[in-house]
C-alpha cells in the first residue's frame, strides 16, 4: 500500500484540466471566427450578384429609357435578390443594401451604366470582438447597347 503525502494531493490534475479547458475554448473561438468569415464572404457574394444583375436590368431597358425607369428597374432586381424572404433566408440581406447608379460616356465614346451596391452587415457572430461594421461595396459597369 502506498502512502500519499499530505498537502499535495492531485497537484497535476488541475493543470491538466486547465489545459483541456483552454484548448476547447480556443477551438470554439476559432470555429466562431471561421463561421463569421463565411457569413461575410457569402454576403459579399450576394452584394456582387445584386450589382451585376441590377446593372444588367438597367442596360436591358436600352439607352432611351429615363433615369427614373432605369433606377426603378435596378432597385426592383436588387430588392428581389436581397430581400429576406425566400427559400433560403440565410442567403438574403437584412437590412436591404443601398443602390446608386450613374451613366456616362467613357474615353472611347461608348455609353455605360455603373451600378454600386453597398451593404453594411450587422449582427454577425464576431460582432463582440470586431471594431465596427465595415461596409461591403461592389461596383459593376456595363456598356450600353448602341442606339
Amino acid at each position: 500500500m502506498t502512502r500519499r503525502r499530505k498537502g499535495r494531493p492531485n497537484r497535476g490534475a488541475t493543470a491538466v484540466e486547465l489545459a483541456i479547458l483552454l484548448s476547447c475554448l480556443f477551438l470554439l473561438a476559432v470555429a466562431f471566427g471561421v463561421f463569421d468569415f463565411a457569413l461575410l464572404f457569402q454576403r459579399a457574394a450576394v452584394v456582387q450578384d445584386c450589382a451585376a444583375n441590377g446593372a444588367a436590368a438597367g442596360v436591358a431597358l436600352g439607352p432611351s429609357a429615363t433615369e427614373a425607369a432605369r433606377d426603378a428597374a435596378i432597385r426592383a432586381v436588387v430588392d428581389e435578390i436581397a430581400s429576406p424572404v425566400g427559400v433560403a433566408p440565410i442567403q438574403k440581406l437584412s437590412p436591404l443594401p443601398t443602390v446608386t447608379s450613374s451613366s456616362g460616356t467613357d474615353g472611347q465614346g461608348f455609353s455605360y451604366l455603373e451600378v454600386t451596391v453597398t451593404y453594411t452587415p450587422d449582427g454577425s457572430v464576431g460582432a463582440i470582438w470586431s471594431t465596427g461594421a465595415t461596409p461591403i461595396s461592389r461596383k459593376v459597369r456595363l456598356m450600353m447597347p448602341p442606339q
